[in-house]
Parts: C-alpha cells; sequence; structure tokens
C-alpha cells in the first residue's frame, strides 16, 4: 500500500495541518484522525465545515484503520465497528439534503407554474383590448387569443391558421371554424349554425362581426 498522506482541507477550520503518519500508522496516528473526522462531522451539522472535507476525513480515518489492520488484525474488527457509526449519519445529512433541495425545487416549479398562469392571462387581456381597439381602418393584424386552456391556437398541436384580420374569420374553413369554435367554447356541446359559430368566434377575439 502506498504511504498514506492527510487530506487537504479547509485550513480555517482544521488547524493545524495534519501530520503525515507513520507507516504503518501507530495508534496516536489514528487517535489524531478520529479527533479530526469527530469535529468535522460537528462542523458540518452546524455548517460550518463543507461535506466534502468532511468525508475526506473520515475517508483519512477509515484509510488509517485499515492499513493499521495489515498489521494489526484485531483494528480490522474495530474497524466494522466504529465506522457504520462514523459514516451513516453523514450520509443521512446528505439525504435530508437532498430532500430539502427536492422540496425546494417542487416549491420553485410550483411559483413558475403561477407565474405562466398570470403571464397567459396578462397576454389574453392585452390581446383582446388590442383587438377592441382596432377599427375596421385600421389595418394592424388582430392579436392571438389563446384558447381557453392557455394554449396558442397558432401552435401545435392545433396548428391553426391565424385570425389575423375579421375577413380571416369569416373565411376560415369549416374545420378550422369548428376546431376554433371547440378552443373557445370547450364546455358549449350545442348545435350551432354556421354563423352563430363565426359570431362567437369573433366575441371570442374580442372583434365584433361587422367590422
Amino acid at each position: 500500500m502506498p504511504p498514506l498522506t492527510p487530506p487537504v482541507v479547509d485550513g480555517a477550520i482544521f488547524s493545524p495541518s495534519l501530520p503525515d503518519p507513520s507507516d504503518p500508522p501507530t495508534p496516536h496516528d489514528i487517535v489524531r484522525a478520529a479527533s479530526y473526522s469527530r469535529n468535522a462531522q460537528i462542523s458540518c451539522d452546524q455548517g460550518i465545515a463543507s461535506r466534502k472535507d468532511t468525508a475526506a476525513l473520515i475517508k483519512y480515518e477509515h484509510d488509517l484503520l485499515h492499513a493499521a489492520s495489515d498489521v494489526n488484525p484485531e483494528l480490522e474488527n474495530m474497524l466494522k465497528r466504529v465506522l457504520p457509526n462514523l459514516i451513516t449519519p453523514l450520509l443521512q445529512g446528505i439525504k435530508d439534503d437532498i430532500s430539502a433541495m427536492k422540496d425546494d425545487i417542487s416549491t420553485i416549479k410550483d411559483d413558475l407554474t403561477a407565474v405562466k398562469g398570470d403571464l397567459s392571462r396578462v397576454r389574453y387581456i392585452s390581446a383582446l383590448a388590442h383587438n377592441a381597439t382596432r377599427s375596421s381602418w385600421n389595418y394592424e393584424k388582430l392579436e392571438v387569443v389563446m384558447f381557453q386552456n392557455g394554449v396558442d391556437p397558432t401552435c401545435a398541436p392545433h396548428n391553426l391558421p391565424p385570425l389575423s384580420s375579421p375577413e380571416a374569420i369569416q373565411n376560415l374553413s369549416p374545420t378550422h371554424r369548428d376546431a376554433y369554435f371547440q378552443g373557445y367554447y370547450p364546455e358549449d356541446r350545442r348545435r350551432h349554425s354556421v354563423s352563430n359559430k363565426l359570431q362567437k368566434i369573433f366575441m371570442a377575439v374580442g372583434v365584433r362581426a361587422q367590422d
């Protein structure tokens, strides 16, 4: 086994630095490494030491014990008893951090969903306001008004032709007319005449049919 060297850790927290151990490691080396790893775990729980440094010091203690057990078999039994108690709290702390991160991510997703909903409503109101103020002499195109489910009718999966003007609405094909009607009035299952469907589509996008 190559000579063991102490891990490089934050000197501002772990001072003085651990000296190089003897070869093979002595009980004094192991006790000193164990003391540093215990202090690291306490500091880590307090948010002072990093988990990386803590894990490195625990591993170093393990490596010393393992190297010493090659010379003194009695230490091997001690190693089997001690290591689970050292590593389990650290692993549990990591699991708790991961769980907290998942909760934070879930909260962020909820916030983003709410923001997207707000933006959709703003866009919906803005489009209606624009279309309602458009006059017959104004050649500005009509704004796209989202369907009731917030989907843009001109994008996938609908890919409908844009209702850029009253004429475009009036000249919709039967298939496109029905698709627009269903998108704007998804709960309306009644039978409507062609003219009535067109009137409702005009209303849905904020334009009067006579425009």
